[in-house]
């Protein structure tokens, strides 16, 4: 090959370099963003991961295949420790959990890289060709049944430690932004197509479906590193909910989101219940909680001198929603009330901020809920 051969790069080539690029600019600035977070790291450390992968494919595109046989190791460290960074980033978020308790899921990955490791230094001492074969298949047939194990056991609990927490959130905050972890979704089913899409684009071998595999993966960097780069790790309580308790916080700190709904109860407490409900509806009418747009169902506690564990049965009982939509309903009933009368001297989204929304989708989603219609809608049938 000549030096012309040497700098002919095909468009898949160049797309690859840009996907690299991102990926390592990425990765460098969300690991030195100032403020400490471990999340940070883990998500480095699986954007790296992604990022090495690309690396991998675009030096065997440049016939470097030999020199990259010694690199197979680390290619399968990287595929199979995906899936695990996904979720224990996604732990790191939400969840109290030290180092140790997260070392042993990375235990698999490590010890089929290392067998991996030992089998080719077998054959590349040996050179025997029936050996090779034979532990060829091997390696494939290992790499292949732990690769679809770790990632059936890892993406289920994304998905379900991402549900959990939703609902937490639900029950300890009166907004959902930046901290129910919505973007994660999109980042869990990016992955999903980045190993499907690996798959076919080496079947396949068709530049078109290597421009779309490509295109979408840039898209995909963009995407969760923006996020990541925002996202600050969620605290209940100034401390993070374990990820293995679906509703209890820290019943030591009086925080715990909501009880059994079949747990019995003495007349002195429901007659406790009677009373917190009461006063509870007049604090809401006449001191307003709701405009503030950080409440949590802690704060409301405290304000009511009572526990989230007795509140939350309340409002989950009596009116039958979790805290988020109880506040909402307040706050969008504050709204129409200004819709209605003669004095419009905001616009919406200055009514709705004011109401204590902290976006104005939130506000058009809550106000389609509790109303049945859209703002717009609203005005035009009381104008």
């Amino acid at each position: 090959m000549g030096a012309e051969d040497a700098i002919n790069f095909s468009f898949v080539d160049i797309l690859s370099i840009i996907a690299l690029i991102l990926g390592l600019l990425y990765s460098f600035q969300i690991f030195n963003i100032k403020s400490k977070s471990k999340a940070r790291n883990f998500f480095t450390f699986y954007l790296l991961n992604i990022t090495f992968i690309i690396l991998f494919f675009f030096l065997l595109r440049m016939n470097l295949g030999f020199i990259m046989k010694f690199f197979v190791p680390l290619l399968i460290f990287s595929t199979l420790i995906m899936p695990v960074n996904l979720w224990v980033y996604q732990k790191k978020l939400i969840s109290i959990a030290d180092d140790k308790s997260n070392f042993k899921h990375y235990l698999t990955p490590i010890v089929i890289s290392v067998i991996v490791l030992i089998l080719m230094f077998i054959v590349y001492v040996f050179s025997y060709r029936d050996v090779l074969a034979f532990l060829t298949t091997f390696v494939m047939l290992v790499m292949t049944i732990g690769f679809l194990i770790l990632n059936i056991i890892y993406i289920t609990l994304s998905f379900i430690t991402l549900k959990r927490h939703q609902k937490n959130v639900q029950n300890y905050f009166s907004y959902s932004e930046r901290v129910d972890l919505n973007w994660i979704k999109v980042m869990i089913y990016g992955y999903v197509f980045l190993i499907i899409g690996l798959i076919f684009t080496e079947i396949i071998k068709g530049k078109i479906s290597d421009y779309i595999f490509y295109g979408v993966l840039i898209l995909y960097i963009l995407y969760i590193g923006y996020n990541a780069m925002k996202q600050k790790e969620i605290s209940f309580n100034g401390r993070k909910i374990n990820v293995n308790d679906e509703v209890e916080i820290n019943a030591h700190n009086n925080v715990q989101l909501v009880i059994s709904m079949d747990e019995v109860f003495s007349e002195s407490q429901l007659q406790l219940f009677k009373e917190l409900k009461s006063k509870l509806e007049v604090f809401m009418q006449e001191e307003k909680p709701f405009l503030d747009q950080n409440l949590s169902i802690l704060k409301l506690a405290k304000d009511l001198k009572t526990n989230t564990k007795y509140l939350s049965y309340i409002i989950n009982t009596e009116y039958k929603q979790n805290f988020i939509n109880f506040i909402n309903e307040f706050r969008i009933n504050d709204v129409k009330e200004h819709l209605l009368s003669n004095k419009m001297n905001y616009t919406i989204e200055a009514l709705a901020q004011n109401s204590g929304f902290k976006s104005k989708s939130s506000f058009n989603n809550a106000f389609k809920k509790v109303l049945g219609k859209t703002p717009s809608e609203f005005i035009k049938e009381n104008s």
